[in-house]
């Protein structure tokens, strides 16, 4: 027991010394850790009712509640894409070529949250139960595209932003661990009490639980979002100068060079095929045994929820000592047996949580990786071609939106090929409820395997890494020298990084014996 007194005082000490001024060697205080924590978890709440009005299947709001048939919500969402492509064009190349104060990214999260909010509350008030078929799919689409506009600069805002927090990769990795274990307060919250409310109320498949429940976190959300964003700071590695315009085909040319980048995007473009089996843990306490244990979902996601606290916690030290590579490539390994496993037990709701424990847990490691090799892969991007590029990753993004167009299609055919259509009622039905979740397990684990393939290739290490960002801190240097804007710490951090070379300059490195 003294022993854990003394820890806990060792760590407020620790927190009052570095509340303000961040430790040596690192750019972050402790108190912008905890606005970036309090900042996440607004933004987890300010999307929640946005994040469930999807064009999908499995979606229970557009699908369970609405009334929309799972093939003609894959064709409205393509015809969403289609029309998103020039946006997300516009968003991409506007990203790297904004003069908006206050930073890249962070005027896009502060600017776009309210109308956000506003639009998918609207959006679950129109009257759909007086609508007839295609006037409710139109409307949904035309409400949908409105929604997604400020929905794709919020969400990419944040994404981006964590990815500049700091240039130093493994203080990336310690800060978002953290800032995701405290944040992640706010989807225990709301998994527990959403679909234990719901089960008491309306149910999870009623648009009443849209209307009533999900707006009351998400314009708390907004408010949150916008207090402690206002407390962070974008840190990018550039010379203190107006920059010259990014041009559009040139990055896009560049883009197509980069390796890693290609890596990364076709393991995205067979992710469709493992997110099939996500419909299950939900679908289970919903629809199996008559859907008597749907209040208890709650509870279930909240114990489920706590797997990630133990990802989020380790993930500094396992990145630390095997990389984010190798972690990438077991953590996938480990998540296609985990996925096979659910073909024995999808008709048992404990051994499903069980595995959905063990799949949170190895996943959540996924979730934080994912941000840390992007961010990696952009720093090497700018050391290669001396211009930095974030946005405009996006428009050969778009060959994955092609992609999706024949893809998408794939869990709606087997949804109505199983016999799944309009009336989601019958999913009560065992038997067929079951024949359609043993396909989408099948599929979902190969998904997995194909997830795993291109992270084979990825061979940007640690310490390839830090090299890249030491020689952008170099070369800001001498610009900034030449602007005549050189400031002390930055000739200090430089120095230190030349000294540092010039020491283990023609050395070797030492494997330690175990």
């Amino acid at each position: 027991m003294s022993a854990l007194i003394e820890k806990a005082k060792s760590t407020i000490s620790l927190a009052k010394k570095y509340w303000h001024e961040p430790p040596k060697g690192n750019y972050i205080s402790y108190k912008e850790i905890a606005s970036l924590s309090g900042a996440g978890f607004g933004v987890y709440w300010a999307t929640l009712l946005p994040m469930v009005i999807g064009l999908n299947a499995s979606n229970f709001l557009v699908g369970a509640c609405i009334g929309l048939k799972p093939v003609d919500l894959q064709i409205m969402l393509n015809v969403a894409n289609i029309i998103g492509i020039p946006l997300g064009i516009f968003r991409s190349w506007y990203y790297d070529n904004h003069n908006l104060k206050g930073g890249k990214f962070l005027p896009f999260i502060q600017m776009s949250v309210v109308p956000m909010v506003l639009i998918s509350t609207v959006f679950v008030w129109l009257p759909y139960e007086n609508f007839s078929y295609i006037v409710k799919a139109v409307v949904v689409e035309i409400m949908y595209l409105l929604l997604s506009i400020f929905l794709c600069f919020y969400n990419e805002g944040y994404t981006y932003f964590q990815q500049i927090i700091t240039p130093d990769a493994q203080e990336r990795t310690n800060v978002m661990s953290i800032s995701q274990v405290i944040y992640s307060l706010a989807p225990t919250i709301t998994n527990l009490f959403i679909p234990l409310i719901a089960g008491l109320t309306w149910g999870l498949n009623n648009i009443w639980t849209y209307r009533v429940i999900y707006p009351i976190f998400t314009v708390i959300g907004m408010f949150i979002s916008l207090f402690f964003f206002s407390k962070c700071k974008e840190r990018l590695v550039l010379p203190k100068k107006k920059l010259e315009p990014v041009r559009m085909f040139d990055a896009i040319r560049e883009v197509a060079r980069n390796k890693y980048y290609w890596i990364i995007q076709s393991a995205n473009w067979v992710g469709f095929l493992e997110g099939g089996y996500g419909v299950i843990l939900g679908w289970s306490f919903v629809y199996a045994f008559g859907g008597k244990y749907e209040a208890t979902l709650g509870l279930a996601n909240t114990v489920i929820g706590n797997a990630a606290l133990w990802s989020m916690l380790s993930a500094p030290f396992v990145i630390k000592k095997i990389g984010k590579r190798n972690l990438l490539i077991l953590a996938n390994g480990i998540n296609v047996f985990v996925i096979l496993s659910l073909y024995f037990v999808y008709d048992n709701l404990v051994l499903i949580c069980v595995i959905w424990y063990i799949n949170t847990f190895v996943n959540t490691f996924w979730n934080i990786v994912q941000h840390n090799v992007s961010a990696d892969m952009r720093d090497y991007h700018q050391w290669k071609t001396g211009v930095r590029v974030d946005g405009l990753f996006g428009p050969l993004g778009m060959i994955g939106t092609f992609i999706g167009f024949f893809t998408g299609m794939f869990y709606p055919a087997v949804y109505e090929k199983m016999g799944l259509l309009d009336d989601y009622n019958v999913l009560y039905d065992d038997n067929m409820r079951n024949n359609l979740f043993e396909v989408l397990i099948v599929f979902s684990a190969f998904g997995a395997f194909l997830n795993l393939v291109p992270f084979l290739f990825y061979n940007l290490t640690e310490n390839k890494h830090k090299a890249y960002v030491d020689v952008l801190k170099i070369r800001a240097m001498f610009e900034n020298y030449s602007l005549g804007v050189l400031e002390d710490d930055e000739l200090k951090d430089v120095m230190g990084i030349i000294l540092q070379a010039k020491e283990l300059y023609g050395k070797e490195r030492v494997s330690l014996d175990k």
